[in-house]
């Protein structure tokens, strides 16, 4: 088991039970007399060696702060746009043709597309011109945030490349 033996310098160095009653060097220089066997269970336990690397792990630091804020951001736009797209407003002219094309003859739905391809899909003049006009305001406001999702990704990506330049420095506390 390892104890941590504290510095003057404010460094905790890993000493075992086999080092009791020795010295030993900190990083700093300072020479660092290991208490006895008693005297280690007085001290903070690191635990086994299993967990010592854990401890030496290097701290967050702004690098990898920009890197998750960029996938965060472009995370959030693609589930934006996954959205926008599963919600998209249906096509009525479609629902109105399927409606109209029922029980009727080939030569009935050859006229029947002449008149749909002449008349911009229109079945006719009155109801379904409304509708078609709320299906494009609505078609446009998706498209309008399809766009507006797809910059915020596209800032979240460049927000994710531009991490790789920030320094690995350590984080400050």
């Amino acid at each position: 088991m390892q104890y941590l033996l504290s510095c003057p310098c404010g460094e905790k160095v890993p000493v075992t039970r086999a080092q009791a009653g020795l010295s030993i060097t900190c990083q700093c220089g300072k020479q660092l007399s290991v208490p006895t066997v008693r005297g280690l269970s007085e001290l903070e336990p690191v635990g086994d060696t299993a967990s010592a690397p854990a401890t030496a792990r290097r701290p967050w630091g702004p690098r990898q702060s920009v890197l998750s804020l960029g996938v965060v951001i472009f995370a959030s736009a693609v589930i934006a746009i996954i959205v926008l797209v599963q919600t998209r407003p249906p096509n009525p002219a479609r629902r109105l043709a399927e409606e109209s094309m029922q029980g009727r003859a080939p030569v009935q739905l050859l006229n029947d597309w002449r008149y749909f391809r002449d008349n911009e899909y229109s079945v006719d003049t009155g109801r379904t011109h409304k509708t078609m006009l709320e299906y494009a305001n609505a078609r446009t406001r998706n498209i309008r945030w399809l766009a507006i999702a797809a910059g915020v990704g596209l800032i979240g990506l460049v927000v994710f490349i531009a991490g790789f330049f920030v320094p690995a420095g350590r984080a400050r506390a």
